[in-house]
């Protein structure tokens, strides 16, 4: 007696169930790899704000409590941390490349300090098809993707940082935010509920205008 083989219909139906089966294992994987990024980001954000209050405490030269001019210049602007305010971060201690002769971040660092989204869009390509305005897969341009910060005025509390066009007065030295995965700011009011990240606790938040 010949050997039975399966049928289509029934090779269809074992098909359907794994793909249901993958689609189902895949989704916490997904999650947990979610997860795992905005973690990272919210690290490299956290570490950016405490060099920055170091250099508040330092001080330009024997005057504690100033900033240095080139942080000043890019403070509460869309250029954010290039790689010429990037670069005295990286004079801290911060694990960037850079070129003391040119003090400016070089190699994969050379467009400042970027979201992780972004950092893995510039590893993954050669370094002569790179710019600003390479798109990264998960959303907006590197350029979208660098870290934008705010400092506090004489009275030592961030006044005005603008959070995607929404003003904000947070009690910190040097406040320190960056677009989620999508590449987009939110306005800080919306940011807070969905993947924007940010270097103070909410509790900081004196006033919004």
């Amino acid at each position: 007696m010949g050997k039975r083989g399966f049928t289509l219909v029934e090779l269809l139906v074992v098909v359907a169930i794994l793909g249901i089966l993958m689609a189902v294992l895949l989704v916490p994987f997904n999650t947990g790899k979610k997860n795992a990024e905005k973690a990272k980001c919210e690290e490299l954000v956290s570490e950016v704000a405490t060099v920055l209050t170091k250099i508040h405490d330092d001080g330009a030269g024997d005057r504690e409590g100033v900033w240095p001019e080139v942080l000043l210049d890019n403070s509460n602007t869309e250029r954010g941390l290039d790689e010429v305010a990037g670069y005295l971060l990286a004079r801290k201690g911060m694990n960037l490349t850079y070129n003391a002769d040119s003090r400016k971040l070089v190699g994969n660092d050379r467009f400042g300090i970027i979201s992780p989204w972004a950092e893995a869009a510039v590893k993954g390509r050669k370094s002569g098809g790179t710019s600003l305005t390479t798109h990264v897969p998960s959303g907006g341009t590197i350029e979208s993707h660098r870290l934008r910060y705010a400092l506090c005025d004489n009275t030592g509390k961030v006044k005005g940082a603008n959070v995607g066009g929404e003003a904000v007065d947070i009690d910190v030295k040097a406040a320190v935010w960056c677009a989620g995965a999508d590449g987009k700011i939110e306005p800080y009011s919306e940011g807070i509920r969905s993947d924007d990240v940010y270097s103070w606790d909410f509790g900081k938040v004196r006033n919004r205008k």
